[in-house]
């Protein structure tokens, strides 16, 4: 340690000196020390063994207490760094146990699957081998109680590990994800498409203040070392009637804000508003641009986005209605559809009533109104450059 490195040259520096002072020869820093040296301690006589003994005590002294402030500063640090590990692990292991017991359960009920598939396999090649009669009978015979026996153990799998539907893996997938999140880590799951829908599509799961969002689909190669979901595994559990949807809007004063967007029941026009935040139809909002701002300043006053095309924004469904159910008071969140698949999303209440609403916004509206009022007030009330950076929807799990 510095403390003790400093105290033996100390030890050094008094031997040396010792033996100049009884005619011995003696260097420190290869330079000789001699006992009638001129040098003078407060204007007095030659230095003497004893002053020189007590500035070198003085000075390892020093040297030991600054070593000791700097160790008692360190293992402070890491004493408070072991207890926040120390709670974090504790943290974990909760999440880690059963983690590792499913783990084990799951796999060995794996082994078991490939026994009954290789145990299926064998009855196959018996049952279109056989010639004669008996053969054939006794083969599909022996064939039926294996497939009973395979039938019994997948219904009892799929009940033992919840796996009627795919909100068991989907549900752990969220799980791994906090784990990460809580750790800081930015790995993500990420899903595939169905082969029924087209092209070489995936998007991730992420998880933020504690909900499991889908993003929109996206033309990219699935990257490496990722999960690999069906992406109907985890869109499937999304219902259409209370559906949460997201849009990440991208302001020049205040950087990107996301608002949540929750669906006036199950509707063509919400329908359609879902599609174009998955991207699951093909086209999408991700990478739109607002185009500008109705009744400014004034009630009813909103913002419109979703030219997903630049051109028309041709309707995913034809025929959307008018009134009825779509029905509903002007009040700032509102969101609103039109003769295209465009959005319009209220800021300010009006007293009146829109016939194409269809949704509200859950959460995030300050930071919507927030955003637009400085574009007026700074940007001369031009919003083409803000954009949705991203969208998606909530995986209620």
């Amino acid at each position: 340690s510095l403390a003790s490195t400093y105290l033996r040259e100390c030890r050094a520096a008094n031997t040396y000196y010792l033996q100049d002072n009884y005619n011995i020869t003696g260097k420190m820093s290869e330079m000789e020390i001699s006992p009638t040296a001129s040098s003078t301690w407060g204007g007095g006589g030659p230095i003497g063994v004893e002053t020189q003994l007590e500035t070198n005590k003085v000075q390892c002294k020093a040297s030991i207490e600054a070593a000791m402030g700097n160790l008692q500063e360190l293992t402070g640090n890491l004493t408070d760094s072991s207890r926040l590990s120390e709670e974090l692990a504790a943290v974990l292991e909760a999440q880690i146990g059963p983690l590792r017991t499913s783990r084990d359960s799951a796999s060995a009920q794996a082994a078991q699957g490939k026994q009954h598939q290789q145990n299926l396999l064998q009855h196959l090649q018996k049952v279109v081998q056989p010639y004669t009669e008996d053969e054939v009978s006794s083969a599909c015979f022996e064939a039926q109680g294996q497939l009973e026996t395979t039938q019994n153990w997948t219904l009892s799998t799929k009940k033992k590990f919840n796996l009627q539907t795919p909100y068991y893996l989907v549900k752990q997938v969220k799980q791994n994800l906090s784990i990460l999140e809580l750790l800081g880590k930015k790995d993500t799951y990420y899903t595939i498409v169905d082969p029924d829908l087209k092209g070489t599509r995936c998007t991730c799961l992420t998880v933020k203040d504690g909900m499991l969002h889908l993003h929109a689909l996206q033309e990219a190669p699935t990257p490496p070392n990722s999960l690999s979901l069906p992406y109907k595994s985890v869109r499937q559990l999304v219902e259409v009637s209370s559906a949460l949807l997201f849009l990440d809007i991208n302001w020049p004063e205040q950087g990107t804000e996301r608002i949540y967007i929750r669906l006036f029941g199950d509707t063509p026009r919400g329908q359609q508003f879902l599609w174009l935040c998955t991207a699951e139809k093909g086209p999408s909002y991700h990478s739109t641009s607002l185009e500008g701002v109705f009744n400014s300043g004034k009630p009813g006053e909103g913002i419109v986005g979703g030219n997903y095309d630049n051109k028309d924004a041709s309707v995913l469904i034809e025929d959307l209605k008018v009134g009825g159910e779509y029905t509903k008071p002007i009040t700032a969140g509102l969101i609103a559809g039109n003769v295209n698949a465009k959005f319009g999303i209220y800021t300010r209440d009006e007293n009146t009533e829109c016939h194409v609403g269809f949704g509200h916004v859950e959460k995030g509206l300050d930071s919507l109104i927030r955003g637009m009022h400085v574009i007026m007030t700074k940007k001369g009330g031009d919003v083409r450059g803000v954009r949705v950076v991203d969208c998606g929807v909530v995986v209620p799990v």
